[in-house]
């Protein structure tokens, strides 16, 4: 059976004043012939070997330390086998071993061969048992990168078991460094965080019988979240021919003042800009349709548009001022929200396609 010569392993040559033929190791020592050069040859010595680590895992890469001399300073030379259940690996004949070359529950040793071109002595190591693999975790997101209030943050994890066994994962979200509590899921529901807080998630995996440590994402600072308007546009005038609308909006950061402002309308519309009451005096010579655009706006730049409009057609027309006149219909376009910082969204909520007065 041809051997390959092993590399990288320390020898330690230690002069000997003994001219007996012998050789004394720590395991299991055989001698096998080699070519005689003289009578007085003493045979390498090997003085131990052991498999590290002790309790190594599949998942780890394993070594050979070996520690051999010879009595007469012959340069020794070391050839190494491994086993696996009482069976030769072909492919290992070196001091290092790969992470991957065993499996969970197989029982390990090493044959050493140490000769010295004269005389050769073997060593067998003491087995172990490969150990339980724990999880690991390769790397932990959160999603949306860029996210705030209103959005729902997820986990992105990468999880590996190198004896494939299934993995169950725990996770533990952080705000400003502090537990969120109930949210030990892979999900955070919109408004956990708030602008300007930080996020991070920490995952640790279990197989059942090992955990891995708790790995942490990369921290996510909330950005801030646009107004949300939360009135639908009214399509009722009063007994004066009046408009009215009275605009309620939120924040979900809960910034305030809350800024209301009126970017399209018919002459003579206005919106208050602290409370949001739009306002019209319905003229007489009003007809056909008129486009309307409110905007909501908070402190740091975010923005909510509504746009809807009003088609004015007279059942009747007004007599005199004192005579109130009462337009037919109006229709409705759907509210638009345009969100803040680098990026915008533009989401439809609700749509009237034509309401009757």
């Amino acid at each position: 059976m041809k051997r390959i010569l092993a590399t990288a392993i320390t020898l330690l040559c230690v002069a000997c004043g003994d001219d007996s033929d012998h050789a004394s190791t720590s395991g299991a020592v055989t001698g096998r012939a080699a070519p005689a050069r003289g009578a007085e040859n003493s045979p390498p010595e090997i003085i131990s070997a052991e498999i590290e680590p002790e309790g190594a895992w599949a998942s780890e890469p394993m070594s050979l330390a070996i520690v051999a001399s010879d009595p007469d300073r012959d340069r020794v030379k070391l050839e190494i086998e491994w086993y696996r259940n009482s069976e030769r690996v072909a492919d290992l004949d070196g001091a290092d071993v790969p992470a991957g070359s065993f499996a969970r529950g197989d029982r390990v040793y090493a044959i050493v061969y140490a000769s010295d071109g004269r005389s050769e002595v073997t060593h067998q190591t003491g087995a172990i048992i490969v150990a339980n693999s724990p999880p690991s975790i390769r790397r932990v997101a959160i999603t949306p990168m860029r996210a705030t209030a209103l959005d729902l943050l997820q986990a992105e994890v990468d999880a590996r078991d190198e004896d494939g066994d299934p993995v169950e994962l725990s996770y533990r979200w952080l705000r400003n460094g502090q537990p969120i509590g109930d949210s030990e899921g892979p999900r955070l529901e919109p408004g956990a965080g708030h602008r300007g807080e930080v996020v991070v998630l920490q995952v640790r995996g279990s197989d059942g019988t090992a955990e891995s440590d708790w790995i942490a994402s990369a921290p996510l600072t909330i950005g801030n979240a646009p107004p949300e308007i939360t009135t639908q546009p009214n399509y009722t005038l009063s007994g004066s021919s009046r408009y009215d609308y009275e605009v309620a909006a939120r924040d979900p950061d809960g910034d305030r003042p809350l800024k209301y402002e009126l970017v399209e309308g018919p002459p003579g519309m206005a919106v208050d800009i602290v409370s949001g009451r739009v306002s019209w005096q319905v003229p007489g010579s009003a007809k056909g349709v008129y486009p309307i655009e409110l905007r909501v706006s908070d402190p740091y730049g975010g923005k909510t548009t509504q746009s809807y409009s009003l088609a004015v057609d007279w059942s009747e027309l007004p007599a005199s001022a004192a005579a109130p006149a009462t337009p037919s219909r109006a229709t409705a376009a759907p509210p638009v929200e345009e969100r803040d910082g680098d990026y915008t969204e533009e989401d439809r909520v609700g749509e009237d396609a034509g309401d009757e007065f």
